[in-house]
């Protein structure tokens, strides 16, 4: 396993599949292109970070085959036109994964399927990327993350009180469930 990987005004061009594990891997307005030749299962390339993955400037890990990113630490896009992009992608173990929402939002990916960063759908409450809360006087009571899922509020249907909780974080457990973080209280709650 290599140390670190710290890439700056530089591109690495990979033809057929990539194996690579670091500790920490930097990308400083950089290029990663790896070009499978067409064969998305022999080519499906590996990169395993085990502290952590951070690309700004604009840097771009790109591949037209099969791309695993895994971690055990954080993967941080910061900034306009960073970007990682796959045929397939799979973005796993990282307890942390930070996007710029303001430059990598809604609108500013490539078309694909509706649907959160994590691949696993919104649970009730919440839709769209980045598992958005419900516009104010909607609600929805299923897992998904197509806005057309938020339905307007009945006033009928309407609770006379409520108890808000700010959601810090969602945690998806190996068992399916689904967990909120209430910072307020210091605990992880889990779902209906």
């Amino acid at each position: 396993m290599v140390e670190e990987l710290l890439m700056s005004d530089s591109e690495i061009k990979i033809y057929g599949a990539l194996r690579m594990s670091v500790k920490i891997h930097l990308m400083l307005n950089s290029k990663m292109l790896i070009d499978g030749n067409g064969d998305s299962i022999i080519a499906t390339s590996l990169l395993e970070a085990s502290n952590l993955v951070v690309l700004k400037d604009s840097s771009v890990i790109h591949s037209n085959a099969n791309l695993g990113i895994h971690g055990q630490g954080c993967l941080n896009l910061s900034g306009p036109g960073n970007l990682i992009e796959a045929q397939r992608l799979v973005l796993s173990l990282f307890y942390s994964i930070k996007v710029d929402r303001e430059r990598s939002g809604e609108g500013h990916g490539l078309a694909g399927k509706n649907g959160p960063i994590s691949a696993i759908a919104c649970p009730r409450g919440l839709y769209g990327i980045f598992c958005k809360e419900c516009p104010v006087g909607t609600y929805k009571n299923v897992s998904g993350s197509d806005r057309a899922l938020c339905h307007h509020c009945p006033p009928q249907g309407l609770p006379h009180r409520a108890l808000y909780i700010p959601v810090q974080g969602v945690m998806y457990g190996n068992d399916g469930e689904v967990y909120i973080a209430d910072s307020y209280n210091h605990k992880w709650h889990q779902m209906e």
